[in-house]
């Protein structure tokens, strides 16, 4: 009732027509007549919706910015925009008596992105008002005579960079160091047993070269590897007073440059990759990020304390300097067990015509006493996940970057030497911008309410 008398009252006249038969998504058709009264053969399907309590249609009400969302079938759009004739959404506001109208034309609604079942469809409460006073309804919404063409989604003008998650990186030294070792395999394993770190006969090359400085009394950083017999590292092995070097044949020492290397072969380009791996590992173990095996990321490490309720945060400088949370932790009174949610990444490393990029993926993941990986973490993070906005994962990128950088410009060698060296994040230039209030239009209605129950 209420639209039919803004159209009898609206000048030139609307010819309000209600649908006799029900339709999907339709309940009637505006037909537009021009200043004499003559119809202009311009018909609007109308589809109308009610109110009069506020868990009705009208969500996320938005005093500060005016406005609200209608949350509309998905199928229903899809039909709206296959229709040849326009179609406008309205809705009647009568919450404590207000008797308003809200009016918004449905087109260049992009259903890749919305939610499974829900399109969110958001109003203005001043523009996508209807006033009979202002008699502007042809203004707005004609095809031939509005002064605007209005859309659902803006086009942005101008330019926008888009940010991938390749960080490049460089190699410093640009040398890399091989020698072939100095102990028997099987001799290592034999006299482990007789001490406190005991190797079995299917251990690791690794494992056993690391055994093989234990029996001498000596530790030495991770960022090496071994390969068919041979130490490998950016670490000059010509150097005796280096640890590695007590056990690799000194007389025996090459050196490459990387890409004499890796071009090799395949497998000497994988073995690269876990050399790289590894030094990334040693670095980051000193800032506080573990290596995690059984998942393949790098993980906030938990204090040997725990304590329950207890947040730790890290600082980090973006556009300014800020504290962000890095660990969580909670104690479980129905397994008597700590969790903790660990920020975490994962990092791998490729290259294009012998360009080298850190390809970096921000996760996070949940532990039991900051150990073991908990055995619902990967259900909990997919729901933290499915909550994350855009902005959100690409601060988390942000911050993992500003560590690796960090890493760079303040070495954690004693010498001073840095083997790996962090660029910058490649980006990409476009010729239009994303609007972002319409990027956030498009998450579900579950994750609009999640947000909004977030502010409250």
């Amino acid at each position: 009732a209420e639209l039919s008398s803004y159209c009898a009252n609206h000048k030139p006249a609307l010819i309000w027509r209600s649908q006799p038969i029900t339709d999907i998504g339709v309940d009637g058709e505006i037909e537009l007549c021009d200043e004499n009264g003559e119809p202009l053969a311009e018909i609007i399907k109308i589809q109308l919706k009610s109110t009069e309590k506020s868990k009705g249609y009208i969500r996320n009400e938005n005093p500060n910015n005016k406005t609200f969302t209608f949350y509309a079938e998905k199928a229903h759009v899809e039909y709206w925009q296959n229709l040849s004739n326009d179609v406008l959404l309205v809705i009647f506001d009568n919450r404590n008596n207000a008797k308003k109208l809200y009016a918004k034309k449905i087109e260049n609604i992009d259903l890749k992105d919305t939610g499974v079942q829900f399109v969110p469809i958001k109003f203005h409460q001043e523009d996508d008002l209807l006033d009979v006073t202002k008699n502007d309804f042809l203004d707005k919404f004609s095809r031939s005579l509005n002064k605007a063409n209005p859309k659902i989604k803006s086009v942005p003008i101008g330019t926008e960079k888009l940010v991938s998650n390749l960080l490049k990186i460089s190699f410093p030294t640009n040398k890399i160091y091989i020698a072939p070792i100095n102990y028997e395999r099987d001799e290592v394993i034999e006299k482990s047993w007789k001490t406190d770190w005991t190797l079995r006969h299917e251990a690791g090359a690794r494992e056993v070269a690391k055994n093989a400085l234990h029996q001498e009394g000596l530790k030495f950083s991770s960022d090496w590897t071994v390969f068919n017999k041979q130490i490998i590292t950016f670490h000059d092995l010509n150097d005796k007073n280096l640890p590695l070097s007590r056990i690799v044949d000194t007389s025996l020492v090459e050196s490459f440059s990387p890409e004499e290397f890796y071009s090799i072969s395949d497998n000497h380009k994988s073995v690269f990759k876990g050399l790289l791996r590894f030094c990334l590992q040693q670095k980051l173990y000193k800032i506080g990020f573990e290596w995690e095996n059984q998942e393949k990321i790098f993980r906030v490490i938990a204090p040997e304390k725990l304590e329950d309720k207890k947040i730790i945060k890290a600082n980090w400088v973006g556009e300014k300097s800020a504290d962000r949370e890095v660990l969580k932790i909670n104690f479980s009174q129905k397994i008597q067990k700590f969790y903790c949610k660990h920020f975490a990444f994962s990092i791998d490393f490729i290259d294009f015509n012998n360009k080298w990029f850190a390809v970096v993926n921000p996760t996070l993941t949940i532990s039991v006493n900051g150990k073991k990986k908990s055995k619902v973490s990967h259900i909990t993070i997919a729901k933290i996940k499915k909550k994350q906005r855009n902005q959100g994962v690409y601060n988390d990128l942000r911050f993992i970057v500003y560590k690796l950088q960090n890493l760079t410009q303040n070495s954690l060698y004693s010498d001073n030497i840095n083997f790996i060296y962090f660029h910058t994040l490649l980006g990409l230039d476009i010729e239009v911008t994303i609007d972002e209030e319409d990027w956030r239009a498009k998450e579900s209605e579950e994750i609009m309410e999640f947000f909004n129950n977030e502010n409250d």
